[in-house]
């Protein structure tokens, strides 16, 4: 007695139109593993970040420092790619190496709350924000300073600083329990003149930065209302709430370099300009080549978005009400 026959395993055959269809609508279907999403990533933007790349980085070591930064932080690749994207292309511009144990930069998720059609909708959305560390590089790099140093000031330490024709600071921490922070300063050694120059904030000013900062405080949300930052509430994951002293620090460095003239000094100038974009909220400007040209993101990043060059690149029309968009303090920000 003959066995019974086995259905066949064969794959389809290139004369079996029907089945090849089938089986290829399947593989399409199939989820992506993040490894290869991850490598589609990292190969879309291979150009992109070639002409973006900045004096002194190294193509290869930075998109393996963007490898690094997406395995540690798997939700990345979750948001709006091309917001990703963008935030890539700032830092490879600025080269800022994304290697999280540096603390140069952070590729940091975030939300948007959208008004479309009159409902408030959140997407997801990437930022890149640059470390203290990475903004004491960027002076160096830029050739304005030899040295960039930043402290923050307690109240039990012993602090003097004079401004005038003859300018001075003196800071002798203290070694036993410090108190409060009453200041931070930044101080560099400045190429241009051979001479140190100093720039002291207080907590005021650095509250006022704290209070500018969309990631420091909750969003209130209200039965369909706009949402809004609440300023009592700070959020429990932000810096400025886990390491104030270091976001005071990064302050100090900000208003002293802001305090510069920084026409001979683009790189600077470029990235205060995007730092405060993504700290504040704006519209984020586009990502340029090291020839000064605009690099925009692959097109096929994102081919269902609808509206991120428009909110990304800041084209969008002020007055758009169906479109106006919030930054929403419900992702941490890492500064």
């Amino acid at each position: 007695m003959n066995a019974p026959r086995q259905p066949s395993t064969k794959l389809a055959r290139p004369d079996q139109p029907e089945l090849t269809n089938a089986v290829a609508q399947r593989d399409q279907n199939a989820p992506v593993s993040f490894a290869q999403a991850r490598d589609k990533f990292v190969g879309q933007l291979d150009m992109g970040v070639v002409q973006a790349i900045g004096k002194g980085m190294d193509p290869v070591q930075f998109k393996r420092s963007l490898a690094t930064v997406l395995n540690e932080t798997p939700d990345l690749l979750k948001a709006n790619l091309t917001s990703l994207a963008v935030a890539v292309l700032h830092a490879a511009r600025l080269g800022l190496d994304l290697t999280p144990a540096l603390q140069l930069a952070y590729l940091t998720p975030f939300n948007v709350s959208q008004k479309i059609n009159g409902q408030w909708v959140k997407t997801p959305l990437v930022k890149m924000m640059i470390g203290y560390k990475g903004f004491i590089l960027l002076g160096r790099k830029s050739g304005m300073c030899d040295t960039v140093r930043a402290r923050v000031v307690y109240a039990n330490d012993h602090f003097e600083w004079e401004e005038g024709t003859a300018p001075r600071l003196v800071h002798k921490p203290t070694m036993g329990e410090r108190g409060d922070v009453v200041a931070a300063y930044c101080v560099a050694d400045m190429k241009t003149n051979g001479k140190p120059a100093f720039r002291v904030i207080g907590v005021p000013e650095i509250e006022r930065a704290r209070a500018a900062s969309r990631g420091a405080f909750e969003m209130v949300y209200e039965n369909g209302r706009k949402p809004r930052v609440d300023l009592n509430k700070p959020k429990a994951d932000s810096p400025w709430t886990t390491d104030y002293g270091a976001m005071a620090a990064k302050t100090a460095i900000r208003r002293f370099y802001k305090d510069m003239d920084l026409t001979e000094f683009r790189s600077l100038a470029t990235a205060i300009e995007v730092d405060d974009a993504y700290a504040i909220g704006s519209r984020i400007p586009a990502p340029t080549a090291i020839t000064g040209d605009p690099v925009k993101p692959p097109e096929q990043l994102s081919p269902t978005d609808e509206w991120g060059d428009d909110v990304l690149f800041g084209t969008r029309d002020e007055d758009d009400e169906q479109h106006e968009t919030i930054v929403d303090a419900s992702a941490s920000e890492r500064e």
